[in-house]
């Protein structure tokens, strides 16, 4: 192909993802498309299937079985015994045992809700994905098979960034809607949403410096093709989850994501580095002589931005910084859930309070009288599972 239709081919690509875009922020901007026609009917369905506690054990029993086959075929081609201590796979399964026992110890209550099958439902993904992987098969192949799995990642979280159901939401921060995306939790969203960009921006540089789709000679400018596709789709995926991010007004997950970007900065520099040449030399030497008073200097900089901006009207900002204000109520009813997650957890430290049951029981006994809402109790997700599981499980 000559050297003009890859440049139209890949012009054409831009403007295909750019249409994409905002074809799908325009037919996804509301509910209705899980509520009418095929699509909405199918999964109304399921919802009632997975909500009624006469049929939910029923597809409780046939995700277990899902979730063990995948785990036995991923383990399979790994090289550690199941029960040996560095195996991944012991921990998960003991955790999803112990969800497992509490939710059949108390099933009345644990089927009210679906954060047991949504637990199952992640867990089955993951272990799906590591199945499709060939990790005794040539590198280039396994390579292609992680890029793949990443892409329909970064795809699945870019399209759940223009989800946003039109109901009242009851997260806010100062007046401003605190997204949650397709979830009831904002900071469930921001951080799947800094995920989703750190997996994006990772895959355009690695099909960008290091070739993720290497073909053959003769199929060249297909793969140059595909590289740059690549490369379009991942930027616009994550400008679109960068906004989801900042709209749910996460903290947490922002700290994450620029840790995320630091570690994934870190790797292509140290990759750069290892290639040696006089210049990138120089630099390295440099770096290491000056890495101290560079991250001095950077320390200084957040901190007089911390003092600086912590009472600025702009909401992002101002969400940022507010841990130095003492007279923003967000983090102090933050602090006040932990305090009642972890007295709720010294309760129940062996099996926790079980599914379901540490809200009312923060709500009607362990509210500060200080607070009129208890729904801060929900945005902890790491302290919930050692309330509602106990401390094994935590």
């Amino acid at each position: 192909m000559s050297r003009k239709l890859v440049v139209i081919s890949k012009v054409a690509l831009a403007f295909l993802g750019l249409t994409l875009c905002i074809l799908g922020s325009y037919l996804f901007s509301s509910t209705r498309f899980f509520t009418e026609g095929i699509i909405g009917i199918t999964f109304q369905e399921v919802l009632v299937v997975c909500r009624n506690p006469e049929t939910q054990w029923v597809v409780m029993l046939c995700a277990g079985i899902y979730l063990v086959t995948f785990t036995l075929l991923q383990s399979h081609h790994r090289s550690p015994c199941f029960w040996h201590i560095s195996n991944p796979d012991l921990w998960l399964m003991s955790a999803l045992l112990i969800a497992g026992f509490a939710y059949a110890l108390n099933y009345s209550t644990s089927s009210r809700s679906l954060d047991v099958i949504t637990l199952l439902t992640g867990a089955i993904a993951g272990k799906g994905a590591g199945t499709l992987v060939p990790w005794r098969s040539e590198i280039h192949r396994i390579k292609h098979s992680i890029a793949m799995i990443v892409i329909l990642i970064i795809s699945v979280l870019a399209f759940a960034s223009l989800l946003h159901p039109n109901i009242s939401s009851t997260f806010q921060y100062h007046g401003q809607t605190r997204w949650s995306g397709p979830w009831n939790n904002p900071n469930v969203c921001g951080l799947l949403m800094g995920t989703g960009i750190v997996l994006a921006i990772g895959m355009a540089v690695s099909s960008f410096k290091f070739q993720v789709f290497r073909e053959s000679i003769a199929g060249s400018w297909k793969s140059g093709v595909k590289r740059y596709a690549v490369i379009i789709v991942c930027l616009f995926a994550a400008i679109l989850m960068g906004r989801g991010l900042l709209k749910s007004y996460s903290r947490g997950a922002w700290l994450a994501t620029i840790c995320g970007l630091a570690y994934l900065a870190n790797g292509v520099f140290s990759f750069q580095f290892s290639q040696a040449t006089p210049r990138r030399a120089v630099f390295s030497q440099w770096l290491r002589r000056n890495g101290l008073l560079l991250a001095i200097i950077v320390l200084s900089l957040g901190s007089l931005a911390f003092w600086q901006f912590r009472d600025v009207e702009w909401h992002p900002a101002r969400r940022a910084f507010s841990t130095g204000n003492i007279n923003d109520l967000s983090w102090r009813n933050r602090v006040s859930a932990w305090e009642g997650a972890l007295q709720i957890t010294a309760e129940h430290p062996v099996l926790g309070a079980g599914w379901n049951q540490p809200e009312s029981l923060y709500e009607n006994y362990y509210l500060s009288p200080k607070l009129e809402e208890s729904g801060a109790i929900g945005l902890n997700d790491y302290l919930m599972v050692g309330t509602t599981l106990g401390v094994p499980a935590l």
